[in-house]
């Protein structure tokens, strides 16, 4: 079934006589870097709750009737309009689902069912969990990239490779211009990068292990002196062979974030740029949300980028990885005043928030520009009138006043009359809820939503209503004030 705003309809495949559906899972395991470490440490409450609320957001990708698999299901009630299309099912109950079923029942018939018309797992990631998963219904192994290939190009020494800095003037850079940052495998090769950063006139930079991902698991450092929690960080990465990355920590103007699909060498290579994000990040380098627009402006500004992005996927395509494929850039004012591109700041082999986000540019208008934002709501004792923003959202039919029935629960049995709309509406930015309301029976409060209009800097500035007070932030987004990230241990 259609939804939202030219939605696609899901492909159907003829096969013996008959058309059936193209049956996809969707898996998202989203501390896919701490399975790739193999971290034993159960998360804490928080992050498990981050992820609960985060996952169904990953049927945005799916088309009508495919699965998503998660660990806490929402109930219909609670789910908005423009996830409705998809099926949610419990984890714990995928090796009772009839679908499933029907597929080892004809596969042991020898039956095949994936090639074309079968099922297939899409995964957040390939970790041995989701090969398992994969396996469970049928998947064949050549449709799986190798688990040594999804190792090598999520770690830093792979991305060190293809780690240059663009810039059209003489500028010293510590590393040369070939490399923005160092690999580092001693104490002693770590403490000369930290001494060529301080020649240069840089007293700041971070240090990262070979999988890390939002900001976390990082060490930021001041100086060459280091503390003991710090020491002791670093002991403990350079137990890997690979090392860990040292990076000059830079004042970052404007981000991006590409998104592309490599196939199979095997089955034809193509590699396509699914689209580009305007990345919208917190002064720590966390995803805050993502700027979506169906013209070709942002694919203009990055041209010289994503050209670099190709370049990066052949590599990851020859490493012997298939599948979605993410790479974040950025412009960085560097120590002689000008602006210079790094255009290969992470590479995530894997779905992204930024490939989620590109899915809804089929919902904005023409003349639209989209913003799809990560809102922390505020604790239920925290009144409207305190945000300090409050006034920002004057001359708009959201008020203060109705800001909280934005986001409350619905009351679907009790006051069916009262059910609010999933879709806002107001004098200039439209908003599309992208999450639940609530999963087991409580409140999601990590939400994540569509605005949509015509001038960026307003639905900037709605984005930034939205948030709770706790996470007001500065927004990497080339129209915001001087961003400087500060240090942490």
């Amino acid at each position: 079934m259609a939804n939202g705003v030219g939605r696609p309809v899901e492909p159907a495949v003829f096969r013996f006589g008959l058309v059936r559906r193209f049956m996809r899972y969707f898996y998202p395991n989203l501390t896919f870097e701490d399975e790739l470490q193999n971290l034993t440490a159960r998360p804490t409450a928080a992050a498990q709750q981050t992820v609960h609320e985060l996952a169904p957001v990953v049927s945005l990708l799916a088309n009508a009737d495919d699965t998503i698999l998660l660990s806490a299901v929402p109930r219909e009630a609670d789910v908005p309009k423009s996830l409705r299309h998809a099926r949610f099912v419990n984890r714990s109950s995928l090796a009772s689902d009839s679908v499933i079923a029907g597929a080892r029942h004809s596969s042991a018939s020898g039956s095949p069912r994936h090639v074309d018309g079968g099922q297939t797992l899409v995964p957040w990631g390939w970790t041995p969990a989701a090969r398992s998963v994969a396996a469970l219904i049928g998947m064949p192994d050549d449709f799986i990239p190798a688990e040594a290939a999804v190792q090598q190009v999520n770690g830093r020494r792979f991305a060190a490779r293809h780690d240059p800095v663009f810039t059209d003037h003489h500028c010293e850079f510590p590393f040369g211009q070939n490399s923005f940052g160092q690999l580092c495998r001693t104490v002693s090769e770590y403490e000369t990068a930290g001494q060529r950063l301080c020649s240069v006139g840089i007293d700041r930079w971070v240090v990262k292990p070979q999988i890390s991902h939002a900001g976390r698991n990082r060490l930021l450092v001041t100086g060459t002196h280091r503390n003991a929690q710090q020491s002791g960080w670093l002991t403990k990465h350079l137990k890997h062979p690979d090392g860990v990355y040292v990076e000059p920590w830079v004042t970052v103007r404007e981000e991006c974030g590409m998104q592309f699909e490599i196939g199979a060498a095997a089955h034809g290579g193509q590699i396509r740029l699914v689209g580009v994000t305007q990345l919208m990040n917190d002064p720590m380098g966390r995803y805050l949300g993502s700027v979506i627009r169906n013209d070709t402006v942002l694919e203009e500004r990055w041209s010289a980028v994503i050209q670099h992005g190709f370049s990066v996927c052949r590599a990851v395509q020859q490493a012997g990885y298939f599948g979605p494929l993410g790479i974040d850039a950025f412009r960085y004012d560097c120590g002689c005043g000008r602006t210079v591109v790094r255009p290969c700041n992470d590479i995530n082999a894997r779905l992204t928030m930024g490939r989620v986000a590109l899915s809804l540019r089929k919902e904005l208008l023409p003349g639209e520009i989209g913003l799809w934002c990560h809102v922390v709501l505020p604790p239920p004792a925290q009144s409207p009138t305190e945000c300090p923003d409050a006034g920002i959202l004057q001359g708009t039919q959201a008020t203060v006043q109705n800001f909280r029935k934005m986001f409350a629960p619905c009351t679907h049995d009790s006051e069916p009359e009262h059910k609010l709309p999933f879709e806002l509406t107001c004098s200039d930015v439209r908003l599309v809820h992208t999450s639940p309301e609530q999963i087991d029976h409580q409140p999601v409060r990590l939400r994540t939503v569509l605005l949509a209009g015509p001038l960026l800097p307003r639905l900037l500035e709605v984005s930034k209503f939205l948030r709770s007070p706790s996470q007001q932030t500065t927004e990497n987004t080339g129209t915001a004030s001087k961003m400087t990230r500060p240090a942490e241990s």
